[in-house]
């Protein structure tokens, strides 16, 4: 209802329509790229350390992967 308000605001005042999706779009393929790095970097050092996987990283594993799920969805 916003969006359709704000375009009607600018086409009757003859102002450009301001879309920032794709600014909101690019930061948050930022930070899940960040966020995907952090993730596999904390799960291969306890690997390679021989450390114990724990539950919280389980979690880690199961939010990256709906993570990855939710960014193919997302509107390039």
């Amino acid at each position: 209802m916003d969006a359709e308000l704000s375009k009607f605001q600018a086409n009757l005042c003859h102002l450009p329509i301001q879309d920032r999706s794709r600014l909101v779009t690019d930061v948050f393929i930022a930070v899940s790229a960040v966020t995907a790095f952090m993730a596999i970097a904390r799960i291969s050092s306890k690997f390679f350390k021989g450390n114990e996987v724990a539950l919280e990283d389980w979690i880690l594993v199961t939010a990256l992967v709906n993570l990855t799920l939710l960014s193919s969805h997302v509107p390039t």
